[in-house]
């Protein structure tokens, strides 16, 4: 695996460990399945490279906040998740003091320079 690719599960991953694994949250289907569905959507399309083949394509996929696949997970992060979060972790977080906010960041925060 490349550096890069890794890079993003070790973001994802960061804290994680400090879950009980046998912690449950109960969600409702609805919200379950609209999560499924997104998933399922993004896996069809990132799986085949020919589906974003330029910047174009993913630009086209990913869309705004009101349309395309980023209006879909904005909606999921802010409407449908937080209110999963179980109090104790949610009372934890904050910019300075999340327990599953890597201190590193991912390499996209770099500057890009031309």
């Amino acid at each position: 695996m490349k550096k890069k690719s890794k890079e993003i599960n070790e973001q994802i991953e960061f804290g994680l460990d400090s879950i009980d694994p046998e912690a449950k949250v109960e969600i409702k289907l609805k919200d379950f399945m609209l999560i499924y569905k997104t998933m399922e959507e993004f896996n069809r399309f990132f799986h085949q490279r020919m589906h974003y083949s330029t910047i174009k394509d993913i630009e086209t996929y990913m869309g705004n906040r009101d349309a395309g696949a980023y209006s879909v997970i904005h909606n999921l992060y802010y409407n449908v998740l937080e209110k999963y979060i179980p109090i104790e972790i949610s009372e934890n977080y904050g910019e300075e003091n999340d327990p599953f906010q890597n201190p590193r960041f991912p390499y996209y925060y770099n500057i890009k320079r031309k």
